[in-house]
């Protein structure tokens, strides 16, 4: 059975510890569906083809120094050969942004199809190490997440070399960028290069896609699908899957290199997705899920067993939370959960700042996650608004 290629593009933050949640999430899905997945990461393949990772020697010996100063040494140093590179290509390299054209401006839609034969530093390396590889498999779809407005350069550029070299699969665009951009990316160019736009969650979608194109079936049935018909015509699928965070799997981390992304290294998880609070009026970050934005709330139980199946797996035991906010309820049953099994475990997350009230309701939860011997030092509690309860950032 074909696989289902799904990438992550390069020109993405290189200061988190592990990828983008999108892909394990989705693979996860997709496999316990029975639907072979591949997945990469092109974000560190091409940084680590570009940029010498240092030995670990110099690494602890800027760490030996004791001084904030020597330990960024190595950053800015990768940071300097990235930048050098950049300027051959008439751009910039932030390694906390991405690769910026200096002549194209990511805001303009005109702009970004008149990037797409310029000089890119990208493209030897689609040329050689990723194009290869697919049309060597020849996968029925291939998914690309777009996490940042950084990647639509290079993703419509690794699009349009693909069709360039004979490649006749599904290509579906995906993530936070198609979700919140999804009215400005339903124009006929961007269906010159791509077959379909999948916004929210993708799993039904995609899973529902892959048994159309391999059965046979009308990609109108695809819920949530915005795709070009026989006629020339955009159109949009209504999204009427059922789909609940307690029917998605554990994420799948196997295809991508644990443990070897830069800086401290942890596995992402995630427990909801939107926000459960959803007062701020203010606030745009959730609708990145949804009209409601809230897409669901995973139980505490599957969560936690999440959690320790991946650290049993990887043996990585430092996590992330990348919701939106915890809710004090959660915090405290997933705290105890750790407690009483003894998991030993580091966890970091953002967290609502509480009134005094919510406070003393979940003091179990925020000792807990405060306490390194259990749950990790990190939890970060910030203020957004004036309500009594407290905001969301």
């Amino acid at each position: 059975m074909s696989r289902i290629h799904l990438l992550f593009p390069p020109s993405w933050t290189l200061t988190t510890g592990s990828t983008h949640l999108a892909l394990p999430l989705l693979k996860g899905f997709l496999e316990s569906r029975g639907i072979p997945t591949r997945t990469r990461d092109l974000n560190l393949e091409f940084a680590n083809r570009i940029v010498p990772r240092l030995a670990v020697a110099a690494l602890q010996s800027a760490c030996a120094e004791n001084s904030l100063e020597g330990m960024n040494e190595p950053y800015f140093q990768a940071e300097d050969e990235m930048n050098r590179i950049a300027a051959g290509f008439g751009g910039e390299w932030n390694a906390q942004l991405g690769f910026i054209f200096s002549r194209f401006s990511h805001h303009s839609s005109r702009q970004v199809f008149e990037a797409l034969d310029a000089e890119s530093p990208f493209s030897e390396y689609f040329d050689e190490q990723v194009i290869p590889s697919i049309q060597k498999e020849n996968p029925p779809v291939i998914g690309i997440c777009l996490a940042s407005l950084y990647q639509l350069i290079p993703t419509f550029q690794l699009c349009q070399r693909l069709r360039r070299a004979g490649y006749e699969g599904f290509i579906v665009l995906g993530g936070n960028t198609v979700s919140r951009l999804l009215r400005e990316m339903s124009i006929p160019p961007v269906f010159d290069l791509v077959d379909g736009l999948i916004p929210f969650q993708g799993e039904i979608s995609l899973l529902e896609l892959y048994r159309v194109l391999r059965e046979g079936g009308d990609l109108a049935d695809v819920p949530g699908l915005i795709w070009r018909n026989g006629d020339g015509m955009i159109r949009q699928n209504a999204d009427h899957a059922k789909f609940t965070l307690d029917e998605a799997a554990t994420p799948d981390y196997s295809d991508l290199p644990v443990g070897e992304y830069w800086g401290v290294n942890y596995l992402n998880v995630v427990s909801a997705r939107g926000c459960y609070w959803g007062k701020c009026s203010f606030c745009a970050i959730p609708y990145g899920w949804g009209h409601n934005g809230l897409a669901g709330q995973r139980s505490v139980e599957n969560t936690y067993r999440d959690v320790a199946r991946l650290a049993e797996r990887h043996g990585i035991h430092r996590f992330k939370f990348v919701d939106e906010t915890l809710s004090p309820h959660f915090m405290r049953a997933f705290s105890e959960l750790i407690i009483d099994n003894d998991l030993g475990i580091g966890v970091s997350r953002r967290h609502r700042w509480l009134s005094p009230k919510r406070c003393g309701q979940t003091e179990t939860g925020v000792a807990v996650w405060l306490n390194p011997t259990c749950a990790g030092p990190y939890l970060y509690r910030t203020t957004c608004s004036n309500s009594p309860e407290g905001g969301v950032c």
